[in-house]
């Protein structure tokens, strides 16, 4: 149903901007991290975006759900000072590739958390889910 596959991913450094509420508003908090990025020419040590996602919208209210907005930087790049530091650490990663609206994220995470990682001989982690986001949300 999702393609998913397991590979070695490398340690990501990200800077990034809290969000609080529905995921579905993250974007206000991705405008503002864009906006900062323009005024500060951040983008040419940006090597992605990535939303970063603390917690499991089936178990928490939606008021009380965390996730953060974040630039990936490329390696030895200054962390600017008013944003937040968090480290995507690397090692064997399971990756699926999602192509569609957004409102069937949910349905693919349900897929990857509980019919695919229980089938799997993996475990995981105690790092929070990422998405890199391979496109412009704008047009695509």
């Amino acid at each position: 149903m999702f393609p998913i596959e397991t590979r070695n991913e490398p340690d990501r450094l990200t800077a990034n901007i809290a969000h609080n509420g529905a995921y579905a508003g993250i974007g206000a908090a991705f405008d503002r991290l864009a906006a900062i990025a323009n005024a500060r020419n951040l983008w040419p040590q940006v090597r992605g975006m990535v939303g970063v996602y603390m917690d499991d919208p089936d178990s928490v209210p939606e008021s009380k759900l965390r996730s953060h907005a974040g630039l990936v930087l490329a390696e030895g790049a200054p962390m600017p000072y008013d944003l937040a530091a968090i480290n995507l650490p690397g090692g064997q990663i399971a990756v699926m590739h999602y192509k569609g609206p957004y409102a069937g994220l949910r349905e693919a995470q349900r897929h990857l958390y509980g019919v695919w990682l229980p089938r799997s001989a993996d475990e995981p982690r105690d790092v929070p889910p990422y998405a890199i986001y391979l496109n412009t949300p704008r047009d695509t």
